[in-house]
């Protein structure tokens, strides 16, 4: 809401009240967001990735059922003189990732929404020269959307993986968000890897690390459980206090029992293990 300077006032990045923001007096909008409904609330849009999962679908804004507004003309505007906006994608309520330069590509009148999709921006000996260009080629398209997209998604995921344990280490307690990171359960890479909070873990980074490399785990009963190998050594008192201890106890959950690790995923990570020591 701050904003910046522009033609002598002040002009803010976006709108409390609208998804599709074009400032005051401008024919043109500047960002696009998409929201993350409060507990409890449901969000009316399904804003999503296509079947490529390259764009970003946009849904239209509709007035009482009605979908001929100016802010979806304004956008209809800026996609035909093919102009960089920027995407506010929702990482928690009130809390959002922005992506830039964004372009619309695509216009769904039968679908009621727009495609978005990352842009570059070219730079001369690293240099920017602040023009955008929409990426063209099937496989930079690719690669861009995947890298952008992946790192939003980390960043959601870890924010609500941390606040549903309230920000502290599910297996030491520790709270200091710097030393805080959100673990897969499944890997993301699998099909069973989706981004919930039921696949991550609020971990440290110490046994974050060792929860990756399976010398740490959590059974079904939500207890914490040393490897063998681990368990037969003797590293001094900071490695006694911080494994060895921890044999057997449970670990901190989130006070919303649909936020807990998903006993089918914990049971599919150790199969992930036992394949891969085939």
């Amino acid at each position: 809401m701050e904003g910046f300077e522009f033609d002598g006032g002040r002009q803010p990045l976006s709108s409390k009240a609208e998804g599709i923001y074009k400032p005051k007096g401008h024919p043109l909008v500047l960002t696009v967001k998409t929201t993350m409904p409060r507990t409890g609330r449901t969000n009316p849009y399904s804003d999503e990735l296509d079947a490529t999962g390259t764009l970003i679908r946009y849904s239209y804004k509709s007035v009482n059922g009605s979908v001929e507004n100016a802010a979806n003309a304004a956008l209809r505007l800026t996609m035909r003189l093919n102009l960089p906006i920027v995407y506010f994608c929702a990482l928690a309520p009130a809390v959002y990732a922005a992506i830039a330069p964004v372009f619309v590509v695509q216009d769904n009148p039968s679908a009621r929404e727009f495609l978005l999709a990352p842009g570059t921006v070219l730079a001369d000996q690293e240099v920017p020269t602040h023009v955008h260009t929409f990426v063209t080629s099937p496989p930079d398209k690719r690669y861009v959307a995947r890298i952008v997209l992946q790192r939003v998604h980390q960043r959601a995921f870890r924010n609500q993986v941390l606040t549903a344990y309230q920000h502290h280490c599910a297996m030491c307690s520790i709270h200091f968000e710097e030393f805080l990171e959100a673990a897969h359960i499944v890997p993301d890479n699998h099909a069973l890897g989706v981004p919930e909070v039921s696949n991550g873990l609020s971990l440290c980074g110490l046994h974050h690390k060792a929860f990756d490399r399976f010398l740490v785990d959590v059974d079904d009963d939500y207890r914490v459980r040393i490897s063998p190998e681990l368990l037969s050594r003797r590293n001094g008192p900071l490695f006694r206090q911080a494994f060895l201890e921890r044999e057997g106890e449970p670990i901190n959950l989130p006070n919303l029992p649909l936020l807990h690790p998903s006993v089918e995923r914990l049971r599919q990570r150790r199969a992930i293990r036992a394949e891969a020591t085939l």
